[in-house]
């Protein structure tokens, strides 16, 4: 049921239990932690939880906005659809690939969604959950357009990121796709790519929804205003 309240991933409910130790690996998965928290309380962006069918279980305040607007998302009988057919086709291979029933072994994906009505895309990102008992797949829908900036400069302190890839970093997580957070760093989209994969692999993260899961927690609190 869309309307369903969003409920904490196992790795969230992980992440939050004490752990012994100070370092980065302790920071980061405190991180986590909060990051989910972060992101129900944010309305710019959007989660949309799957079941192990790929139906929707639940969706946020910030989704529901969407797929009732209809123009970008849709909910058709519990499966979130795109608009546009390309689009649509797009969407389900994500979430199928998200599943796991793509033939391959599950994983996440993005993808940007042209809005009638804004000049700048929602952009999607998909990703499995692994050890919830009702969820296994979740959707972020961010909208680009009403994203605060994130500093890079915390993503550095906080996350030891190199300063060229938590510009990256903020870029994506702000809502940008590759190729646009190239255009606005002045990189080339292989170079953004090649910086992400670098990112992930020093946060041990698996896509771009567990980053934008992780810098949320830096960039917004729980409490905070998101005006």
């Amino acid at each position: 049921m869309a309307g369903a309240s969003v409920e904490p991933t196992a790795q969230a409910e992980s992440a939050r239990r004490p752990r012994s130790g100070r370092g980065r690996a302790s920071l980061q998965a405190d991180a986590l932690g909060r990051s989910m928290d972060a992101v129900l309380g944010n309305n710019r962006i959007g989660v949309v939880q799957f079941d192990r069918r790929g139906r929707i279980v639940a969706a946020s305040d910030a989704a529901l906005v969407h797929l009732r607007d209809g123009g970008t998302l849709r909910d058709d009988g519990a499966v979130l659809r795109a608009v546009g057919r390309a689009e649509d086709d797009r969407l389900q291979g994500l979430i199928a690939g998200a599943l796991g029933t793509s033939g391959a072994g599950a994983s996440g994906g993005s993808m940007g969604l042209r809005r009638p009505d804004a000049a700048v895309p929602l952009v999607l990102h998909v990703a499995p959950i692994a050890g919830a008992r009702r969820v296994a797949a979740l959707a972020l829908v961010v909208d680009a357009s009403r994203q605060a900036r994130i500093d890079p400069g915390t993503l550095t302190e906080g996350l030891g990121l190199t300063p060229a890839e938590a510009e990256v970093a903020a870029l994506v997580a702000e809502g940008l796709t590759p190729r646009q957070a190239g255009a606005a760093s002045g990189r080339g989209e292989g170079t953004v790519r090649w910086h992400l994969h670098r990112i992930f692999a020093k946060l041990g993260i698996k896509g771009q929804a567990q980053l934008v899961r992780l810098v949320s927690a830096f960039a917004w609190s729980p409490g905070g205003s998101d005006d």
